[in-house]
């Protein structure tokens, strides 16, 4: 049986101050996690990290706000100097914070709208990311979780620009999985269905349903000493926990091919029955050179 401890381990959440955030939060903290909440000052003090680290500290649990807004410059590393000051070091990154923004078709997009989404959920995840691992590095099992969304899988009508700047996390989290497997630093991708300001005004039972707290069991499984996987995506809502990862058909091999021959083959080719997923690009790579050289051969 697998025993999970959060137990003093050194924990920075971000967009702590509500939704989904406020309850990772509470779940961290809850199981023992040293916690530092950050929530920008809006300038009508909307956040709560200030009153949920006071009731957490009231229950004799570890927890600290940080109220710096994360897509501001020099913010990471202002961020990460504060809660190095505060918990004494980092074993966990959780990015949670991020927008929505002006929902529109691709057609009517503003560019100055996609600019500001891509700033908060991505610019600044990377930023926050660079900053944290020299940090990480120092634990014995560091851990980084990207809260992305399902949208980024499929794309979400009216809401291209949020959908584009989730998948670039992935992007982000999968290359950044591959490039520090060897050092022991797990990096997981986390896509949760949540109550929050994106479902209002939908079906009160379907709300229940979705209560974020059945999103924080995952996100304590990801984030623990006991997860030694990396690179992986989970999907989790409504008591439902699945594993997403993109798959490539078997395919054909066609030497010279023409666009006929293609538009002929086109079954056979996006046939995903024995379709396989790859751990990283150049693992991709490579299998698509040995197929068409071993199909090449028997030709």
């Amino acid at each position: 049986m697998i025993t999970v401890d959060q137990t003093g381990r050194r924990t920075l959440i971000t967009g702590a101050g509500g939704g989904l955030g406020s309850h990772f939060s509470e779940a961290f903290a809850q199981a023992g996690a040293h916690v530092v909440l950050n929530d920008r000052n809006a300038s009508d003090n909307s956040s709560g990290v200030n009153d949920l680290a006071t009731q957490l500290q009231n229950r004799r649990l570890v927890a600290f706000a940080n109220l710096y807004a994360i897509d501001l410059p020099g913010a990471a590393q202002k961020i990460m100097d504060d809660t190095i000051d505060l918990i004494g070091g980092l074993d966990t990154l959780i990015l949670n914070a991020g927008v929505t923004g002006v929902a529109a078709r691709v057609e009517d997009m503003q560019e100055e709208d996609l600019a500001d989404v891509m700033a908060i959920n991505f610019t600044a995840n990377v930023s926050l990311v660079q900053a944290a691992l020299p940090h990480l590095r120092q634990s014995d099992a560091g851990r980084i979780l990207f809260i992305s969304s399902t949208a980024s899988l499929y794309g979400m009508r009216g809401r291209a620009h949020y959908a584009a700047s989730k998948a670039a996390i992935n992007a982000l989290a999968l290359t950044l999985a591959s490039e520090q497997r060897r050092n022991g630093l797990g990096v997981n991708i986390l896509m949760p269905y949540a109550a929050s300001a994106m479902t209002a005004g939908i079906d009160p039972g379907v709300l229940e349903k979705i209560n974020p707290c059945k999103v924080s069991p995952a996100a304590l499984w990801l984030t623990s000493a006991q997860c030694t996987h990396s690179g992986e995506v989970w999907v989790a809502g409504a008591g439902v926990y699945r594993r997403a990862t993109t798959l490539e058909s078997r395919g054909l091999f066609i030497a010279e091919a023409t666009p006929s021959q293609l538009g002929i083959a086109h079954d056979p080719i996006a046939e995903i029955a024995r379709a396989r997923s790859f751990n990283d690009g150049e693992s991709a790579f490579q299998d698509l050179l040995s197929f068409g050289d071993s199909e090449g051969q028997g030709n």
